[in-house]
C-alpha cells in the first residue's frame, strides 16, 4: 500500500460473535496491494466470544490501517444501521468496500482493479464482481451462478427480480451512500439491497469480471433461514423497501413496476396472515395480473378472499399453524 495522507478507499468491517472467521476477513483485507492510502474500519458490535480479541490483534498489528470501534452494547437489536450509522459517518475514502467477519476476499488485487475500473467512468457509482460460496457445514467451496447486469439500466431489473449483487464483492461511492434516504429499520431492511438499489438508480453499474471473494453460508446468518417465521418477517421488510423504491424512484418501465407491487404485496399479506394484522392486511393491493407461480398466484387469490374479517381470521389460524409445522 501507498503511505500517503489521501485515503482512497474505506473498507468496513461489521463484526459480531465470528471468533472462528474473523482473522481469515481481516488477513484477507490488510493483505491487498494497492498503489494507493486505504483504511479499514472495524465495528464490534459487543461480540460475547472471542471476535474482539482478534480484532485488537490487528488493531494493534496494523495501527496506521486499522481503526476498531468496540461497543458498549450490542446496536444491532437497537435498530442501529451499523453500515450507514456507524461506520460510513467514520470513512474518509471516496470509495467504500465492505467485509462482514465471516466472509473473506481471495484476490490482493481486488481493491486495485476496482478501483482502476471505477476511475475510468466518473458516473459509475457500484462496481462488482465474480465469488465462490463456502458452505461451512459441508465444508465445501462452490462456484455462484448469477445473470449479469452492468451499465445505466441495471436498477429496473435488480428491483423486480432476485438480487444478485453481494456484499462482499462490492465497492460503491462513498458520496452517493451518504447521500441515501433515511428509512426506520423497524420497517425496513436497510441492508445491502438498499444500498444497491439507491447506488444503482442513481449511476452506472459495473461488473469486474475477476473472483475476487468467498461468502460464507452459515444456519445463522442473515440470508439463511432455518425458521419460517424469520423468513417471512425478513421478507416483510425486504419487500417494504422494494415498494417504497418502486414509488419514490419509480424504474420507468410500468411492467416491472407491476410485477415488483406483486410480489413485495404477496410477502407483505403472508406477515399480515402470520400476525392476524387484518388492517396490514386490507392496505395491501395485490393485482392479480401479471400472472407469476403458481403459489403466488395463490396467495393473491387467497388475499381477494380475506376482504371478510372472519374468513381472514380463519385463514390466519390455518397459516399460523402452517408455518409452525
Amino acid at each position: 500500500m501507498k503511505k500517503n495522507k489521501d485515503i482512497l478507499v474505506s473498507v468496513l468491517c461489521p463484526v459480531y460473535n465470528q471468533q472462528d472467521y474473523v482473522e481469515q476477513c481481516l488477513k484477507s483485507v490488510v493483505s491487498q496491494q494497492t498503489d494507493f492510502s486505504y483504511e479499514v474500519i472495524v465495528n464490534d458490535d459487543h461480540s460475547t466470544d472471542h471476535t474482539a480479541d482478534v480484532v485488537r490483534r490487528y488493531e494493534i498489528a496494523y495501527p496506521s490501517l486499522v481503526t476498531a470501534i468496540y461497543q458498549a452494547s450490542n446496536q444491532f437489536s437497537q435498530g442501529v444501521d451499523i453500515i450507514r450509522d456507524v461506520l460510513l459517518p467514520r470513512a474518509r475514502g471516496k470509495y467504500i468496500a465492505i467485509c462482514e467477519g465471516d466472509d473473506w476476499w481471495t484476490s490482493p488485487l481486488k481493491l486495485q482493479h476496482q478501483v482502476q475500473l471505477m476511475e475510468q467512468y466518473p458516473d459509475a457509482g457500484l462496481c462488482y464482481t465474480y465469488f465462490d460460496k463456502y458452505s461451512q457445514a459441508q465444508q465445501e467451496t462452490f462456484p455462484f451462478h448469477f445473470h449479469e447486469h452492468e451499465g445505466l439500466d441495471v436498477y429496473p431489473y435488480i428491483l423486480a427480480s432476485k438480487c444478485t449483487i453481494w456484499y462482499v464483492t462490492v465497492m460503491m461511492s462513498a458520496d452517493l451512500m451518504r447521500r441515501a434516504p433515511r428509512l426506520d429499520t423497524r420497517r425496513y431492511f436497510t441492508g445491502d439491497v438498499f444500498w444497491y438499489y439507491w447506488v444503482t438508480s442513481r449511476s452506472r453499474t459495473l461488473l469486474l469480471r475477476e473472483k475476487t471473494a468467498v461468502y460464507r453460508v452459515l444456519d445463522t446468518s442473515v440470508s439463511h433461514f432455518t425458521r419460517k417465521r424469520r423468513k417471512i418477517d425478513f421478507f416483510f421488510l425486504s419487500s417494504n423497501t422494494r415498494l417504497y423504491f418502486a414509488r419514490h424512484y419509480p424504474p420507468g418501465h410500468p411492467w416491472l413496476t407491476a410485477q415488483v407491487r406483486k410480489k413485495s404485496g404477496v410477502n407483505v399479506f403472508k406477515y399480515a396472515l402470520l400476525h392476524r394484522d387484518y388492517a396490514l392486511s386490507r392496505t395491501t393491493r395485490i393485482a392479480l395480473l401479471p400472472l407469476m407461480s403458481p403459489k403466488k398466484t395463490g396467495y393473491c387469490l387467497l388475499h381477494f378472499a380475506c376482504r371478510s374479517r372472519c374468513f381472514f381470521d380463519r385463514a390466519s389460524r390455518w397459516y399460523q399453524q402452517h408455518v409452525g409445522a
